[in-house]
């Protein structure tokens, strides 16, 4: 029964001092700039862009191909998940996306795994 708690024990101790290895300085990611990608049929899975029936009923142009190529940059950072750091971007330029939103949130690791972000050097 002691040899069974001394494992359980360890296993926990493994999985828990590995959790910290894997964190991420996340204050880094603060005023970097990035270029949105195109991706095909506008299909964004990590950048959150609304759907095009709310950016109509706000007033807005619903149009992807616009975006692309524009320079973003991230100036808050919402929330840390497993899958990766949640981050709000706005246009650099100081335009609203699609002509409402002054900012958007993105899965910023998984974005730029996809190619919907390319990092400015």
């Amino acid at each position: 029964m002691k040899t069974l708690h001394k494992v359980i024990l360890f296993g926990f101790l493994f999985f828990f001092i590995n959790s910290f290895s894997q964190e991420v300085d996340v204050s880094t990611f603060i005023n970097k700039t990035y270029i949105i990608q195109s991706v095909p049929n506008g299909n964004y899975q990590y950048i959150s862009f609304p759907k095009p029936n709310f950016i109509k009923k706000r007033g807005g142009f619903a149009n992807y191909d616009d975006l692309v190529g524009k320079k973003v940059t991230i100036f808050k950072i919402v929330k840390e998940k497993k899958s990766g750091t949640v981050v709000s971007i706005k246009l650099e330029d100081g335009n609203k996306f699609f002509g409402v939103y002054p900012s958007i949130d993105a899965n910023l690791q998984k974005a730029i795994e996809k190619g919907e972000l390319l990092e400015v050097n």
